[in-house]
């Protein structure tokens, strides 16, 4: 009896081993837990990746900065920051294979103005892996946070993006000062118009946006965004009075001069343009390509060619992200003017490069076949 006993145990014992050995090799046999599931039930359960955008002494961001992930050559622009430099990007499955998108994504231009081939651009869980998030802001360098290993089963939190101030960057900066001293009632109010401006709610924005400069007359980035919402109401003689408040606010805020001279450039009042894009070269030379640009523009409708060419190059130079394709199209046609053609035709492909749909190719095209066929070597006689 004792015996049988024992030998019902050892059957139990045994029976109960090779129970935990098959649990154990079906539990070694899953992916690890911070592996992007595939399994049907991840497949439409958005990715959610939160954040904070700080300067390099801790400071959170006051102004808004655009948040992108960068998956190997392609830029995403998905969102911007919000109160505090804090932002959260949703990627939201498009079908049922498990890709993801974001709001921002889809054909047309990346951040830096260079096409992405006109269609929807897929990333599935995996390939995230392959991806990073950063800030862009001019003058300023961003840390990347990578997205290699990371658990997306639940929303992820990636921590502090750091902009760190560029070398050379000069007195002026694309952060305003005077914003981040902004009492809190003001920032909530700018907030507010913040989100109605990029809902295109102008009207409301507008509301919002004069309360806070109300509240706190040297909030020179509620003024800049107050200016470019008036623009866009076709108000323009008010968005002027925002620009040059917003500047009398903060002197060194470099926004604002720029808009400002894209005021002034749809008027043709291409003096102010050269003044205004001076200063903002002087206030930083290193940074700033479209204000290079914009002065070339100034130049090359005075008839001043040679500080156009100057200007435009330096443009073209500065702009190693190709964010102002259009500074490429105007150093061509100024090289084309000065008879440099080999130079201007070399330009004018890199612009057609990157901006393959603009009306300006059929045009430009012509120039080709005309350059081509001045260069062509001359036929010879028939021999008769």
């Amino acid at each position: 009896m004792l015996n049988l006993v024992h030998s019902r145990s050892l059957v139990t014992f045994v029976l109960s081993c090779s129970l935990s050995l098959t649990a154990l090799a079906q539990i070694s046999a899953q992916p690890s837990t911070n592996l992007p599931s595939q399994m049907p039930t991840e497949l439409n359960r958005p990715v959610s990746i939160n954040g904070q955008v700080v300067l390099e002494d801790g400071t959170p961001m006051s102004e808004t900065v655009a948040i992108l992930r960068v998956c190997g050559s392609l830029v995403h622009r998905e969102t911007t920051t919000g109160v505090n430099g804090k932002f959260s990007v949703i990627l939201s499955d498009t079908n049922t294979n498990g890709t993801l998108q974001g709001a921002s994504e889809g054909g047309g231009t990346s951040e830096f103005g260079a096409r992405v081939g006109g269609q929807i651009s897929q990333t599935t869980r995996t390939q995230l892996w392959g991806c990073e998030i950063r800030a862009t802001i001019q003058g300023y360098i961003s840390t990347s946070v990578s997205l290699a290993g990371r658990d997306f089963s639940a929303p992820l939190n990636i921590g502090k993006i750091v902009l760190h101030r560029m070398t050379g960057a000069g007195e002026g900066s694309s952060i305003s000062v005077n914003s981040s001293k902004a009492p809190d009632n003001a920032k909530k109010e700018m907030e507010k118009g913040r989100n109605d401006f990029l809902k295109k709610n102008y009207a409301d924005a507008e509301k919002h946006l004069a309360k806070a400069v109300e509240l706190y007359p040297q909030y020179a980035s509620a003024w800049e965004l107050r200016g470019r919402e008036q623009r866009l109401q076709k108000q323009d003689a008010e968005a002027e009075k925002s620009f040059l408040a917003a500047i009398n606010g903060d002197e060194k805020y470099i926004p604002p001069y720029i808009q400002l001279t894209g005021l002034y450039a749809g008027r043709a009042n291409w003096s102010e343009v050269l003044r205004l894009t001076s200063k903002v070269i002087e206030l930083g030379p290193l940074n700033y390509p479209d204000a290079y640009f914009l002065n070339a523009l100034g130049h090359y409708n005075l008839k001043q060619l040679p500080e156009a060419e100057k200007s435009a190059q330096r443009a073209v130079e500065l702009d190693k992200e190709h964010r102002f394709p259009r500074a490429e199209l105007l150093l061509g046609k100024i090289l084309q003017v000065r008879g440099n053609d080999a130079s201007a035709v070399a330009h004018l492909r890199t612009y057609i490069k990157l901006e393959p749909s603009s009306p300006e190719v059929p045009g430009i095209e012509e120039y080709f076949a005309k350059v081509e066929g001045q260069n062509a070597p001359p036929k010879m006689a028939p021999n008769n």
